[in-house]
This record gives structure tokens, C-alpha cells and sequence, in this order.
């Protein structure tokens, strides 16, 4: 239909098959280009290696031949692997030996890395058992094997510094020297050990991380798909180490996502279905004795449907509860108010109560929003603050002025979100510096608290519709407002930043431009904060929100957004500023120092998140 793919892999087969024509690179040249039809698997691995190419192509087939003497299975077991981990083999427990090198295989997702991480917890009850130390080599360098401010050197020392007391010493450079045949072996020139880690190739940081579980001199070292993305010479010398490293007397457990790589093994175990399905040796195995392995153990789930619906109601049913509890807390606390003073909740009663509460209900919609993007804003509070001095000044001296002031701030604090994006600071550290300048040009206005409000301002706030107070009213509105957000094409793209960046970026949309529009959202919310603080408190002080910004913070977690990003409850945040807001109230009616206001809404945020993580850790466990 005439749409154009570039199709990248190491998967040579595919690649054959797939491609109408073929490029081929090695050390960042490309080295061959023409028609698919021209060529074979053979031919394309022997452009991207050369000789390192044409002996790996036939370095699987010599392992897949080599006999295996049992040498190692007389040798002492360092793993033992049972219990419900165990299916395929007469329900049996697995010993691993010392000297053996063991495949974990299956279709991705069937167990193999979590089963892993089991042998890396080096429990000794249990189902699965680990009897020796354990060094772990990561396949996914970035996010779980280098340190990337650091040296080669120190990469590779920080494997044995675990074993050192508190106070010792850091391995040295001249320390490495023990492992000096491994660094030739794994061809690691010792003059860029001093180099920073990410100055080195991809293959040649993975070589890293091998050095670093040799140099901690592991008994039992556990490969998590270690070979993926690295060239095929690369590849050659690493199948050179591990069957060393075997013959030295290490159990090596080996994960892959390629099959062919288990011809390097003495033994495989087929995962399926979270557990050990099968279990070949020797000359058994082969790619397609694995794939077939794979496939024949998987069934349907033998729960009944019947089963999986209850989980599934019970799932539902703490979502709903979660989302509701903001709703409920602020129910409970008006209930005891009223009952201890009925007047509290008539609509005189609701406006004192609430009024205080409308400016940080908007500024945590403004946080709420910026906590999207997987960001906390530092200094909204602030921000609120300032907007409280300009419009008790600024704008009642000179409205003109003024409101040009109070645009001209929000359109700053969509600033930040350019400086954010533009420059990738964090936006902890950006936010927190506005908050002085914030602070800076507020002291600058007006050195103490006065001011007045602009009559129309205050008019906003004395008014009531059929018997509802203007403060319920607004609070109503600001979750209307922060909601219609929220399900806007805006706020859509602006979750989804927050839950992945880079896939929204793949997509065409722009990540400066969005963080941008997150701040000038969140200033939005936070000019109508400001403003209401002035419509509140008749007057204007700096620091008349300086509580807020971290209660916005908390306001956010209780109402059930996630600090990590791409989750938003506007309505649940509206609720949460609720509760905290009239906490103070509560504290006051049942005789209670308000001393101990932030006391209570502490505790009453890490109530909520202890519950949420037992709840969350149950769900996993289910």
C-alpha cells in the first residue's frame, strides 16, 4: 500500500524473510547493501563479523555436539529448585551443580527472569534454594547493570564492595589484577578502565558487568539474556568465558530470548506457564526440541470462570473503595461536626467551613495536573501567594496593570515547563528555585500583610445560589473545571506524557509543547487560587499559602493519583484539600489544639498509603 518499513534485528532468519533489500552495518559503516533475494543468513553474518562471524555460525553447532561427561553432576549442587516451580519432571526437586551451565528457556513471560531473581534472593528455605553467592549479569544495561557516572573500574570493584565492612576501602585499580586473565579473555583493554562506563560500546559494557560478577568471585552467576544487542564477536568471546567459567567450577544459569544460544548448555529447563516443564541434556538439545517443549505445556487455566469473576469483583470492588475514601473522609468529618454543632452544616455553617478550603482545593488541581506529568511542583504555594499580593495591590490600585501582572505570571510559570522540558532539568529543583523568586517578588510588593480586595472579587464570594454558598459552589466548579480537563483531548495527551513520554514522542506529539501547556494549566489553577485567597481573607500576605504546596501534595495521594504519573482523579483530589482543609475545623469542635493540625493530616496520609500498598501487594500476590 505503499508504506515504508525499517526493519532492525539480530534475528537473521526473520530478516531474510521479511526484507525486500538488506543493509548490513558493523563498527557503524555499513558494509553491505542489496537485495534480499541475493543473499543468505550465512552471507549477512559474515558482513557483520567477519571471521568472528563464520565462527559463531558454527561455534552452536560444536557446543550442540560436544559430549557432556557428567562431571559436573558429581560436583556439589548450589541451587535446588521444588515445589510448585516443578511440573514437567515427576514433580522432583532440580538440583544445579557447580560446573554446570544451565538454561532457563520458554516463550517470553513464562517465568524465566522472575525465577532469576529467586536464585538472586539467595533464600535457603524453601522451594527454591541457592547455597552459594551469587553475581547477576543483567542483559538490560541501562536500567539495571552500569552506573553511568562512573569508571569502567568502578563499575567492575563495586561487585566485591557488598563484602566489605562499612569503613573499608574501596577496591582499587591494582586490585583488578586478580581477574586480569578474564579482563584478557573478555578482551577488556585495561588502559580504558579508567574511562567513564558510557564512553565504551555496548558490547563492550556488558563485557563490564561479566568482569563485575567475576571479580566478586560468585559461585553461582546468573546471565539475564546478557548477549542481547551486542555484535556477533562480541557474542563469540562471552560463549568462550561462560564455558570457562563452568570448567572452573561455577554454575552458570542462562537466561536467553534467543533459542540458538542453548546449544551452549549442558542442560535447559523449559519454562511454561510460571513453572519447569521440561528438562533436556546433552544431544536432546535443540531449538526445535525447545520451541516445541514451549508450546505442548501450554493449557488453559484449570480456575474456573466462576473464580477469576470473584477475583475480578474483588479487584473492582478496592478501586471503588479507593476512589470513594477521600469521599468518605470528608463525610466522617462533617458528620462529627454537625453532630457536636448543628449549625455547622447549614448553608452560614457550610460557608465558614469551606471558604478557607476553596484556595487549596484549586492548588491542588494545579499540583494535580503538574503530578500527571510525573513531576511535583515545589512552588505552587508560593505561586498562590504571590497572585494574593498582586491582586490586593497591583490590581485594585490599577486594573489595567494588574491584570496584565496576573497573566503575565501565568504565562511565567508555563516558563518553567519550557525550562523543564527544554534544558531536561528536574523539575523538583526548577520549581522549588521559582518558589524563591515567587517569594522574592512578593516581599518586593508588599513587606507585610495588608491590602484589600477588589470589590468585584469579594462579590464572587458573597453571594449564594437557591440557599447553596458561593464557597460549595466554587468548590463544585473547580472539580467540574479539573475534570472537563482532564477528559480533554488535553489532558489526555498531557496523562499520557506522564505514564510514557517516549511513546506519546514516537507518536508525533511534542513533549516540550505539553509540558509547557502543563504548567500554564497548573498556573491557571493556581491564579485562581491566589485570587480566592484574596477573596477570603479580604487582604493579602505572602505567606498565607505557604502550607499549601506540600498539602497539595498530600491532597493528590489521598485522592488517588499516582506520584509516578499518568493517573489523575480530579474528583478524589477535590475531596482530599476537603479533608485536610477542615481537619483543623474538626480538631478546633472537639477541643483539640489545631498545634496539632499537621499532625493529623500526616498521619492520616501515611494511613492511606500503607493501606494501598497492602492492598496493591495483595493484588499482586493474586
Amino acid at each position: 500500500e505503499g508504506v515504508s518499513f525499517v526493519f532492525i534485528s539480530h534475528k537473521l532468519g526473520e530478516v531474510v524473510d521479511i526484507a525486500s533489500r538488506i543493509a548490513v552495518m558493523r563498527n557503524g559503516e555499513k558494509v553491505w547493501e542489496g537485495d534480499s533475494a541475493e543473499t543468505s543468513v550465512g552471507q549477512l553474518v559474515d558482513w557483520m563479523g567477519g571471521d568472528a562471524g563464520r565462527e559463531l555460525e558454527s561455534h552452536h553447532a560444536d557446543a550442540g555436539a560436544r559430549g557432556r561427561d557428567g562431571a559436573a553432576v558429581a560436583r556439589e549442587p548450589l541451587v535446588r529448585i521444588g515445589g510448585d516451580h516443578v511440573r514437567g519432571t515427576g514433580g522432583q526437586t532440580l538440583a544445579l551443580h557447580a560446573g554446570e551451565i544451565v538454561g532457563f528457556a520458554g516463550l517470553e513471560g513464562s517465568g524465566q527472569r522472575e525465577m532469576l531473581h529467586e536464585v538472586f534472593r539467595q533464600a535457603r528455605r524453601g522451594s527454591v534454594q541457592c547455597l552459594g553467592s551469587v553475581g547477576f549479569v543483567s542483559g538490560d544495561r541501562r536500567r539495571e547493570g552500569v552506573f553511568p557516572l562512573w569508571s569502567v573500574e568502578e563499575n567492575i570493584a563495586v561487585g566485591q564492595t557488598g563484602k566489605r565492612g562499612p569503613l573499608a576501602p574501596l577496591a582499587g585499580r591494582g586490585e583488578l589484577g586478580r581477574i586480569d586473565r578474564w579482563l584478557e579473555k573478555l578482551r577488556l583493554d585495561r588502559e580504558r578502565l579508567p574511562s567513564p562506563i558510557l564512553e565504551l560500546s555496548g558490547g563492550n559494557q556488558q563485557k563490564a558487568l561479566v568482569a563485575r560478577a567475576l571479580f566478586a568471585d560468585a559461585d553461582v552467576i546468573l546471565l539475564d539474556d546478557p548477549t542481547r544487542g551486542v555484535d556477533v564477536s562480541v557474542k563469540r568471546d562471552f560463549y568462550d568465558v561462560v564455558r570457562e567459567l563452568a570448567e572452573a567450577g561455577k554454575l552458570i544459569i542462562w537466561y536467553s530470548s534467543e533459542d540458538i544460544e542453548f546449544l551452549e548448555c549442558d542442560r535447559v529447563l523449559v519454562f511454561s506457564e510460571a513453572a519447569i516443564a521440561c528438562e533436556l541434556r546433552g544431544e536432546d538439545i535443540s531449538e526445535e526440541a525447545i520451541v516445541s517443549s514451549a508450546f505442548s505445556e501450554i493449557v488453559e487455566e484449570a480456575t474456573p470462570a466462576a473464580a477469576g469473576a470473584g477475583r475480578a469483583r474483588q479487584g473492582q470492588w478496592r478501586q471503588w473503595l479507593f476512589r470513594v475514601a477521600p469521599f468518605l473522609s470528608t463525610m466522617v468529618i462533617f458528620a462529627i461536626i454537625g453532630s457536636m454543632n448543628p449549625m455547622a452544616v447549614s448553608a452560614f455553617g457550610l460557608d465558614l467551613l469551606l471558604g478557607p478550603a476553596v484556595p487549596l482545593v484549586l492548588v491542588a488541581a494545579a499540583q494535580m495536573f503538574v503530578v500527571g506529568g510525573s513531576h511535583i511542583d515545589l512552588g505552587v504555594g508560593a505561586f498562590a501567594g504571590l497572585v494574593n499580593v498582586v491582586s490586593a495591590t497591583v490590581l485594585v490600585a490599577h486594573p489595567g496593570p494588574g491584570a496584565l501582572a496576573l497573566l503575565a505570571l501565568v504565562a511565567g510559570y508555563g516558563s518553567l515547563g519550557a525550562l523543564i522540558e527544554g534544558r531536561k532539568l528536574p523539575a523538583i529543583v526548577v520549581t522549588l528555585g521559582a518558589s524563591f523568586i515567587w517569594l522574592g517578588i512578593g516581599y518586593t510588593l508588599q513587606e507585610s500583610p495588608g491590602g484589600s480586595s477588589p470589590a468585584w472579587l469579594s462579590a464572587l464570594f458573597s453571594w449564594s445560589l437557591a440557599g447553596v454558598p458561593a464557597s460549595v459552589v466554587m468548590i463544585a466548579g473547580a472539580g467540574v473545571l479539573a475534570w472537563a480537563v482532564n477528559r480533554s483531548r488535553l489532558g489526555v495527551v498531557l496523562r499520557g506524557f506522564g505514564n510514557n513520554a517516549q511513546a506519546l514522542s514516537h507518536m508525533g506529539w511534542s513533549a516540550f509543547t505539553y509540558t509547557v501547556a502543563r504548567y500554564v494549566v497548573a498556573g491557571v489553577f493556581g491564579l485562581f487560587a491566589g485570587l480566592s485567597l484574596t477573596a477570603v481573607n479580604t487582604a493579602s500576605d505572602i505567606n498565607a499559602s505557604g502550607s499549601f504546596t506540600l498539602l497539595s501534595v498530600a491532597a493528590v495521594v489521598i485522592g488517588g493519583c499516582r506520584l509516578v504519573g499518568g493517573s489523575v482523579t480530579p474528583v478524589g483530589v477535590v475531596f482530599g484539600a476537603l479533608t485536610l482543609s477542615l481537619i483543623g475545623a474538626l480538631l478546633g469542635f472537639i477541643g483539640i489544639s489545631t498545634d496539632y493540625n499537621a499532625s493529623v493530616q500526616g498521619a492520616l496520609l501515611i494511613g492511606i498509603l500503607a493501606l494501598r500498598t497492602l492492598v496493591g501487594q495483595k493484588e499482586t500476590a493474586e
